[in-house]
């Protein structure tokens, strides 16, 4: 239900100038606007029993998840129960993963680290997606935005993190 909000949109690029409409959208939050996080930089901290690396995000665990996977076989391997998995990953009724889908094994925390304030959205990017991005709760982002699962986004909307 909340990939829903998939953002619609188009980039309009010339080869360096930007549009008018995207510099005042950058303006407005001036410093406050970072480049999204790179996953891949998360801080390994151990391994799986079947060999995957377990990383750390925002001091939350997590790991990809491999291609058809199911929540029950991840809960076995960490001693959790699956509706924690669920619960933790917003996954709602669905039960297999995707290829490289993050999935929290710990719950989210309510605000980004302090080096992030502001996500600004991109095009095909959903707050759900901003969730796993930084580990955030998806409920403390729509509080901190004053959103609510109606709320449509637009390409270059700044996304409070903290």
């Amino acid at each position: 239900q909340y990939d829903q909000m998939v953002v619609k949109g188009k980039f309009k690029y010339k080869k360096d100038n930007k549009t008018t409409e995207q510099q005042d959208n950058k303006s407005k939050a001036k410093d406050k606007v970072y480049i999204p996080y790179k996953i891949t930089e998360a801080e390994v901290v151990g391994k799986t029993p079947d060999g995957r690396y377990i990383r750390e995000n925002n001091k939350v665990k997590f790991i990809y998840a491999k291609e058809g996977e199911s929540v029950y076989y991840l809960a076995e391997m960490f001693c959790i129960y699956d509706y924690q998995i669920i619960k933790y990953n917003n996954l709602g009724k669905r039960r297999t993963l995707k290829e490289n889908e993050i999935i929290y094994i710990e719950p989210k925390k309510n605000k980004a680290t302090r080096k992030y304030e502001y996500h600004t959205i991109q095009k095909g990017e959903t707050l759900s997606f901003v969730s796993r991005l930084y580990a955030v709760k998806l409920k403390s982002l729509y509080q901190m935005n004053d959103m609510n699962e109606n709320t449509i986004l637009h390409v270059g909307d700044n996304i409070r993190l903290r």
